[in-house]
């Protein structure tokens, strides 16, 4: 598949898009350039993706780093970054070490502020091709009742937030959604409303000052059922699947749903991620991930859906390459 990025108007052969990785993590500190050369090797295109503001601008560096080659960013932050710091761990040690068998580093814990000038002036650069990740997530809210409430009152203010920004700089939305332990559906409730209320405002007139391109993005890492698909697939939002549609029925909680939603999803709706180095998909599961591995992810769409495992390659990677403008 020949892909051209605004770095040197070259064209390359790409046959994959993994849209959502994080080798500017702490966990390829030492090892993202191998690790990139890598998949350029084999035909993958990928996007680091930025989890709050130190993260955002090591993605924005490594982008720059390899001007000339389709490695892009994302600049934004995550939900589990926004409250009162009852809810300050991105990423859960003992649970990662729990699911996959292996400790695996995130970026820093703390809670920070979502500063729209400096996340405004990040993704302004060319190789951002979208803002986030952001959203909602409720899977480690705190147990206190106002705390609690006082968390998810903020998630959808920084959540808000980001919408603002990916409008004025005319760039997608790389969303984050996570529900509790407790309603599969919640967040993604809470998010949906507020996706349509931004929606319909524009539709009733009542356009901000700073939306004037549609509203677009993807959720990444769907787990969701298929209603809840349908409804961000209204909105127009793209739907992207992880290694978690390889893992064995019953391996995980929704699991044996997902390949009910990759069914229906249209083709042209999907992407595909790794979400490196978390959820390495069959047979590597328990281990490091890394973006060549988003292979195994299209493979099992073209299983899920019955057609080749090229068809699945070429339609993705279009679809992401129409949704981030590369």
């Amino acid at each position: 598949m020949l892909c051209k990025w605004p770095g040197n108007k070259s064209l390359f052969l790409f046959m994959l898009f993994d849209t959502h990785t994080h080798l500017n993590f702490k966990a390829f500190e030492e090892s993202y350039r191998e690790v990139i050369q890598e998949s350029l090797a084999r035909g993958v295109l990928l996007t680091n993706v930025g989890s709050q503001y130190e993260t955002s601008l090591r993605a924005v560096e490594i982008a720059r780093e390899f001007a000339d080659d389709p490695v892009f960013a994302t600049v934004g932050l995550h939900p589990v970054h926004v409250g009162t710091g009852k809810n300050a761990q991105e990423f859960d040690v003992d649970e990662v070490r729990a699911r996959h068998g292996t400790p695996i580093e995130g970026s820093s814990s703390a809670i920070h502020e979502f500063e729209y000038e400096k996340y405004k002036a990040l993704g302004q650069d060319s190789k951002v091709i979208a803002i986030g990740e952001c959203g909602i997530d409720y899977f480690r809210l705190p147990h206190e009742e106002n705390d609690r409430r006082e968390v998810v009152e903020k998630q959808g203010e920084v959540f808000k937030a980001h919408i603002r920004l990916a409008s004025e700089l005319k760039k997608p939305l790389m969303i984050h959604c996570r529900p509790s332990k407790d309603d599969p559906r919640d967040a993604y409730r809470k998010m949906i409303e507020i996706l349509s209320s931004f929606v319909g405002d524009v539709q009733r007139g009542g356009r901000p000052a700073f939306a004037d391109v549609p509203l677009r993005g993807v959720v990444h890492c769907f787990i969701g059922d298929i209603e809840t698909a349908r409804g961000f697939l209204k909105l127009g939002f793209s739907i992207s699947f992880t290694g978690i549609i390889t893992f064995k029925v019953g391996a995980r909680r929704g699991t044996p749903l997902l390949a009910d939603v990759v069914r229906e999803v249209p083709m042209e709706r999907i992407l595909i991620e790794t979400d490196a180095p978390y959820l390495a998909p069959e047979p590597f599961r328990g281990k490091t991930n890394y973006p060549y591995y988003v292979e195994y992810v299209a493979r099992k769409i073209a299983e899920i859906k019955g057609v080749s495992y090229e068809e699945v390659a070429k339609v993705t990677t279009q679809n992401a390459k129409k949704l981030f403008g590369v």
